[in-house]
């Protein structure tokens, strides 16, 4: 029988699911299709975090795991968790979900990086082939993703080799992890190391761009430096977003998840888990109404939804008019 907290989780994701996938969806079309050539590059940062982001929300929502402690153990509530074994099961769905989390983490970096490497060495970028930079993206998303592929997997045990059985009275649909040794601090000390450098990463470029704008404004065009600025004013706000609702819930996640004995462990991580699934829904949002290419894009959307509404129910009055006007005369002929 499930307990009051898995209801409210399911229920959760169940809700998130809806609004996330959609908003998702929505904004990877704009930006996509309605990016202006000026923006190009920059778009492919968002695409790239989104990407990932859309990509674990998927698997959360077909999978639905959700912590067990005082067991280091998850269940799969959701769709698939019948339908594999559950060690193997467990084991893959967890890996794919922290190897997104992982990437978006390596995207947030790639696009700050690439954003004060365009103020600061702009003009030696410019001599660069573009292939060069997405092969050198693609080589640190693979770079760090590998670490991840060895270390979640290498901290799972199976269900039956388990060291506290009393801790897990119900085996059905769960995946456990050791409570104890090297592979739990590795896997730990990885997360923690990837999403620390990533939030680090953020603050110092920040930083660096905003400074390289200052001393640069005397030597480049004022549009160009117009330009410069509001994408970085905008790379700040996105990256914010998934850092604040993200990576320190994540943080707080992976801390009680490892410190599985105390109180109320399960609770903050569960409610953790819910606001980092929650986060793509508010990026999503916010990526549409910050630049004006894709809030112009989404005026004449709606525009010409509310022309088609408007001249459907026009239709529909006048349709009855003339029926009005058909009874009538039939009427007056009699």
């Amino acid at each position: 029988m499930a307990d009051s907290l898995s209801i409210f989780y399911n229920t959760a994701l169940n809700i998130t699911a809806v609004g996330s996938i959609i908003t998702k969806c929505t904004a990877l079309y704009f930006v996509i299709r309605h990016t202006p050539k000026k923006m190009r590059y920059f778009s492919h940062f968002i695409i790239d975090e989104m990407g990932w982001n859309l990509a674990g929300n998927l698997l959360y929502t077909v999978a639905h795991p959700i912590p067990m402690m005082p067991a280091e153990c998850f269940r799969m509530d959701g769709l698939i968790g019948g339908k594999f074994p559950q060690d193997a099961g467990g084991r893959v769905v967890i890996t794919c979900i922290m190897l997104t989390v992982v990437n978006c983490a390596i995207g947030i970096f790639l696009s700050f990086q690439f954003r004060y490497m365009s103020i600061a060495y702009g003009h030696r970028l410019a001599k660069i082939k573009p292939y060069w930079g997405y092969l050198y993206c693609v080589l640190v998303h693979l770079v760090l993703s590998v670490p991840c592929v060895y270390v979640i997997p290498n901290w799972s045990i199976n269900v039956a080799d388990y060291p506290d059985k009393p801790q897990i009275p119900r085996t059905e649909r769960l995946f456990c992890f050791n409570p104890k040794g090297p592979e739990k601090i590795a896997a730990l000390s990885f997360l923690f190391a990837v999403f620390l450098f990533a939030v680090i990463s953020l603050i110092v470029f920040t930083t660096l761009c905003f400074r390289h704008l200052k001393l640069n404004v005397l030597f480049i065009e004022f549009e160009t430096a117009k330009l410069q600025k509001s994408l970085l004013g905008g790379l700040v706000i996105l990256s914010a977003i998934p850092v604040v609702m993200g990576g320190i819930p994540l943080m707080i996640a992976i801390f009680f998840v490892g410190m599985k004995d105390w109180s109320y462990s399960r609770e903050i991580a569960v409610i953790c888990i819910v606001i980092i699934l929650n986060h793509g829904t508010i990026y999503g949002v916010t990526t549409l109404l910050l630049f004006k290419a894709y809030r112009y894009q989404i005026r004449i959307m709606l525009v010409k939804v509310a022309n088609k509404f408007v001249y459907a129910r026009n239709q529909q009055s006048l349709s009855k008019l003339l029926l009005c006007y058909r009874g009538g005369t039939v009427a007056s002929s009699h």
